[in-house]
């Protein structure tokens, strides 16, 4: 269930931002809502939280995960677009965190 509340916020925020996007209402520089892409920065911290509990509470951390994601996608607030310096920095962590994370797997099984 929660997974399917998860993709209509997402479905309803990205009709929502479109229609700004369209009608040139939206404010420049700024995302109404957490973006879609949030996710894909989110998630591996979560999936890591719950590996080292041993997974014991992976379905309840990941159903609260996905509901409170879900709310962030259709809740009004503003948030600044990144320059594209901290992009990059955004990149650097995430490939470090692949590293980290390889490194970890080779060495603790």
């Amino acid at each position: 269930i929660a997974i399917i509340f998860y993709a209509i916020c997402g479905m309803i925020r990205l009709a929502y931002f479109n229609t700004l996007d369209i009608c040139n209402t939206g404010e420049k520089g700024y995302f109404v809502g957490v973006p879609i892409t949030f996710i894909s920065i989110l998630y591996p911290v979560v999936y890591v939280i719950c590996a080292l509990l041993k997974f014991k509470y992976f379905n309840i951390i990941s159903s609260i995960f996905f509901v409170l994601v879900g709310l962030s996608f259709i809740y009004n607030i503003k948030i600044k677009k990144l320059d594209d310096k901290y992009k990059g920095v955004i990149s650097v962590i995430g490939i470090l965190f692949i590293i980290g994370m390889a490194v970890l797997k080779i060495f603790y099984t």
